[in-house]
This record gives structure tokens, C-alpha cells and sequence, in this order.
């Protein structure tokens, strides 16, 4: 089984959570499923099981792994989106920065070219030892001479009080444009931060996209590979089938012949029917003992295969009987047979004669070895020990009751 290690954020990872689930319920119901079915695969090669376990799981994980490529993806487009706007924002930020930072050249070349003006009035002033009302006073050659002195240090005066107003404007643009450039060389750096972060996101969620994809690929193989496989499998199993199924026939053919000797000779000689035994430990009151002391399995019935799909018929009852232990004769009887069977693997099958107005015959099958092969044998006899041969999955005992040569349900007799 193929695992899935996407992470996502937001309401991805919520989607695919919820998907990991119900991929989850429906893996655990698709094993009860097959565990329900045990009693209907119980004649089913192993192989085929197996087969169809894993192609039935690897179709259970198909929705979640392309759910996880298209939240993959999807969180590779959002983290490359991101990783755009983060750039753009980054180039903002530079340009506010550079914007800024002229703008900070531009004020210190002011203020610098402010304090030079400012000092050069000082300088002169100094030197011309001011322009103080008595100093033009006594310096004036006349009226005239004097207005016009008081008009320019008028002049002077104002110039020099408006180059100190902008030497202290300029100052504080200064200090504000100093901080203005430090929040943008600020801001650029935590840009720089997220446009590697971002960059890093962006390289994380196409790697997992990718590896998603990979999975995906992967279990589509997986898929394709168990799909191939159980169609091998199917075809094999249904031969298997056909040649049990004709096995059976045969069987009831030879056993039908049987029945019409009987009848011939029941007419013929006309004699009672034999009476059923006593009870003993293993007979419920029925013609036919227990053959096994082990628990029943499967009983017979109709049945639907669920990898074949279509219903067949169980024809006996299975007994969970070991590998080696023994199994006996249900009465007395005569052993019409024992060999191997084709699907039934080593079979016994005797013959109880005329009962209850029909040719009552029973087969025992799987077998691993035979006690008796021929001759006549008695009720509780060990004719033979349980195996696992033929069409069978395990060690256990398949019984059979035939009336005519039909199979019928061995609770009718037993």
C-alpha cells in the first residue's frame, strides 16, 4: 500500500484530511467486505485472493492519491503566486527605498548649502562689525545715504532671519527623512525575508506536488499490474471451476448408474429399506454419522462469488479439520472410489446402498492419504486423513451427500 506524506495549509489540508478519512473507512470496509466473503472464497486459489485484495485496495487509494496531485499542484500554483507577489513587493520596497534615499541626498546637500549661508552672514557681519543702527548712523555721508544704509540692513536682516528659518526647516526634514529611509531599508529587509521564504515554500510544494504525481504513478502501475493479474487469475480459477464442475458430473453420472442397478435390483429381489442405526455419540438422530469431530465451516448452500461474479452452488458441508486427522465413514458401505479428483483433490467416495428410496452415496475430499481404497467399510471407520489437496485453500474436510448422484445438504441426513 502506497503512503502519502502532502502537507498543505488552509482549507488543502482540511480537504485532504477529510479524504485521508474516507479513504480509510472504505480500505477497513473493503477488508470486512473480504472477510464476509471467506465462506464464499473458501474453494477460491489463494492466488486469486490475492489478486483481487490488491487490485480491490489499490482502487481504494486511487481517489486520494489524485485528490493529493490536485491539492499538490493547487498548492504549488498559491505558493509560486506568493512567491510573484512577494518579488513585486520587494521591488516596491527598493524603489521606495532608493526613493527615500535620494530624497535624504537632496536635504543634506540643503542643510549643508543652508549652514554655509548662514555662516557666511555671520562672517561678514564680523567683519563689518555689524550693521547696528549707530554704526550706520555715523557712516552715512548724508539722508540719503542713510535711508538707503537702513533699507539694506533691513534686507540683511531678513535674509539672514529666513536662511536660520530654513537651516532649522531643514534640520527637522532631515531627521524625517533619515527615519523614513531607515523604515524603508527595514521594510526592504523584511521583503528580502519573505521573498526567501516564499522562494522556499514555492521549491517545497513542487517537490511534494512532484512526489505526489510519482505516487500517483505509481499505483496506477500497481493498479494496471493486480488488474493484469487477477484477469490471469480469473481465468485460471474459472478452469478450475469448469474441471470440479465436471468432476462433480462425472461423479454423478457414476453414481446414477449406481442408483439404477439398485432400483433394478430393489424391484427385483423387493427388500425392505434398512432402518436407521441408534443413536451414537457423533449421529443426531439421522442416517449418517458426523465423519469429523471438528467444527462446521461452511455449510452447503448457494453462494455468489464476488470476484466471479455469479452464484454456484456449495455442494457439501466443510469440517475445520487439521492436516492428518482422521476422517471416517458416515455409515457402512462399499467404497466406490478413491483417487485423486481434479479440484477435489484425493477423494473417497462410498456407497450406502438404497436408503429411504434413494441411491445414498458420500464423498470425502481434500484428502491428504488414503486409509481404505477399495472393499467394504463400516460406520466410524477411518477411511482416510484430512489434507488440503486439490481446489482447496486450507487443511479442513469437505463432505458430501448424494442422492441419485445429486448433491443434497448433509443435514438432511446426518
Amino acid at each position: 500500500m502506497l503512503g502519502f506524506s502532502l502537507t498543505v495549509s488552509g482549507p488543502a489540508s482540511a480537504d485532504l484530511g477529510d479524504q485521508k478519512a474516507k479513504v480509510g473507512k472504505q480500505l477497513s470496509a473493503t477488508k470486512d467486505q473480504i472477510a464476509s466473503a471467506q465462506d464464499d472464497l473458501d474453494d477460491t486459489s489463494a492466488a486469486l485472493k490475492a489478486a483481487y485484495a490488491q487490485l480491490t485496495s489499490t482502487r481504494a487509494q486511487l481517489p486520494a492519491a489524485q485528490n493529493a496531485v490536485a491539492l499538490a499542484r493547487a498548492n504549488a500554483d498559491l505558493a509560486r503566486q506568493r512567491n510573484e507577489q512577494a518579488l513585486a513587493d520587494l521591488a516596491v520596497a527598493k524603489q521606495e527605498e532608493a526613493s527615500a534615499s535620494a530624497d535624504l541626498a537632496d536635504a543634506t546637500a540643503s542643510l549643508a548649502r543652508t549652514r554655509s549661508q548662514v555662516a557666511g552672514f555671520a562672517a561678514q557681519m564680523y567683519q563689518e562689525q555689524g550693521f547696528g543702527s549707530m554704526t550706520i548712523q555715523f557712516s552715512a555721508t548724508d539722508a540719503q545715504d542713510l535711508a538707503d544704509r537702513m533699507a539694506m540692513a533691513d534686507n540683511v536682516a531678513d535674509i539672514q532671519a529666513q536662511a536660520i528659518r530654513t537651516l532649522s526647516s531643514s534640520a527637522a526634514d532631515l531627521s524625517a527623512k533619515q527615519a523614513r529611509v531607515s523604515a524603508t531599508r527595514a521594510l526592504v529587509a523584511d521583503k528580502q525575508a519573505a521573498t526567501a521564504q516564499a522562494w522556499s515554500n514555492a521549491q517545497a510544494a513542487q517537490v511534494q506536488a512532484e512526489q505526489a504525481q510519482a505516487q500517483l504513478a505509481a499505483l496506477e502501475a500497481s493498479q494496471s499490474a493486480a488488474a493484469t493479474s487477477l484477469d490471469k487469475e480469473v481465468t485460471k480459477e474459472r478452469r478450475r471451476l469448469e474441471d470440479l464442475t465436471a468432476q462433480s458430473d462425472a461423479l454423478k453420472a457414476r453414481l446414477r448408474e449406481i442408483a439404477k442397478k439398485q432400483a433394478a435390483a430393489a424391484a427385483a429381489h423387493n427388500p425392505t429399506t434398512n432402518p436407521p442405526p441408534p443413536n451414537t455419540p457423533h449421529n443426531t438422530g439421522g442416517f449418517l454419522s458426523w465423519p469429523s469431530t471438528y467444527a462446521v465451516t461452511s455449510p452447503f448452500g448457494m453462494r455468489w462469488h464476488p470476484i466471479l461474479h455469479y452464484w454456484r452452488l456449495h455442494t457439501g458441508q466443510d469440517f475445520a479439520n487439521p492436516c492428518g486427522s482422521p476422517v471416517t465413514a458416515a455409515a457402512d458401505g462399499v467404497v466406490v472410489s478413491a483417487g485423486w479428483a481434479g479440484g477435489y483433490g484425493n477423494q473417497v467416495v462410498i456407497d450406502h446402498g438404497i436408503q429411504r428410496g434413494v441411491s445414498l452415496a458420500t464423498t470425502y475430499n481434500h484428502l491428504t492419504s488414503f486409509v481404505v481404497t477399495s472393499g467394504r467399510v463400516a460406520r466410524g471407520q477411518i477411511i482416510a486423513y484430512a489434507g488440503t489437496t486439490g481446489l482447496s485453500t486450507g487443511c479442513h474436510l469437505h463432505f458430501e451427500t448424494r442422492e441419485n448422484g445429486v448433491p443434497v445438504n448433509p443435514l438432511l441426513w446426518l
